[in-house]
């Protein structure tokens, strides 16, 4: 879950208000391009599919300004920010992988769309998890490392440890 203060709150449900955002590319793990609305960064939205109570898998789509990106298979970050009375406040959308980029020559722009890694977890087979039977904390950890994700405390849940 992410948190916010009351004034970014207040700021995106406001009428008129100022955002911004932030693509950032990692490629080997490293980052190695960063895009804002101040320089090629146009837009950018969100569609979000799930169940209540359950885990949402994101897509997003983002339009650059140009035509020249080698961005199919790698990772992108991004960021939400919104002008709040004391500056600028801005929150971490999560991280996606880049599946599509088409290019307009004619607009002198390019359309990536991107998968959250849940949608990349829902389209993966686990049945390749070495061990079973395996308790759910094991397995949990086993899918984390295997998509380079961090786990909170396990122990919560019921039958952890089965």
């Amino acid at each position: 879950m992410k948190s916010v203060s009351n004034e970014f709150k207040q700021a995106a449900v406001a009428p008129v208000k100022v955002v911004g955002g932030t693509i950032t590319v990692f490629d080997s793990g490293s980052e190695s391009a960063s895009y804002t609305e101040n320089d090629m960064l146009q837009s950018i939205s969100f569609e979000s599919y799930g169940e209540l109570f359950g885990s949402v898998a994101t897509t997003v789509t983002v339009k650059l300004l140009g035509t020249n990106y080698d961005l199919i298979g790698k990772t992108i970050g991004i960021r939400y920010s919104l002008v709040v009375e004391n500056g600028i406040e801005s929150i971490d959308y999560g991280t996606f992988t880049v599946t599509e980029q088409p290019e307009s020559k004619n607009k002198e722009s390019t359309t990536i769309k991107a998968v959250s890694q849940m949608m990349n977890l829902q389209n993966t087979p686990y049945s390749t998890i070495e061990g079973f039977p395996i308790t759910v904390e094991d397995m949990a950890q086993e899918i984390a490392n295997r998509f380079s994700l961090t786990l909170s405390d396990m122990s919560n849940l019921p039958n952890y440890d089965y």
